[in-house]
């Protein structure tokens, strides 16, 4: 949700906000943090759209402007998306 929310506001505190949640993945297994399931097969829904939305995220050229006044690493954030975002 949080992903889709970001695509139709573009906020900076979703990006923020997607930063954290993709932190506490990589620090904890899936069965620790109740199952982690954006890294499955998106082969349609809301599932797909967050998937692409995601991806798109990862590769836009101005995420570091986009991150700007925060403190979101943006190469870490865009490797973070990259390994934990399944590609559509």
């Amino acid at each position: 949700m949080k992903a889709l929310s970001y695509e139709s506001r573009r906020s900076t505190n979703d990006m923020i906000d997607l930063f954290n949640l993709l932190q506490i993945r990589h620090s904890n297994e899936p069965a620790e943090i109740g199952g982690w399931r954006i890294g499955d097969r998106a082969d349609a829904g809301a599932r797909r759209d967050a998937a692409t939305a995601l991806n798109r995220l990862a590769g836009a050229p101005g995420l570091r402007l986009s991150l700007r006044g925060s403190d979101v690493p943006p190469s870490e954030f865009s490797a973070l998306l990259r390994r934990y975002i399944t590609a559509v």
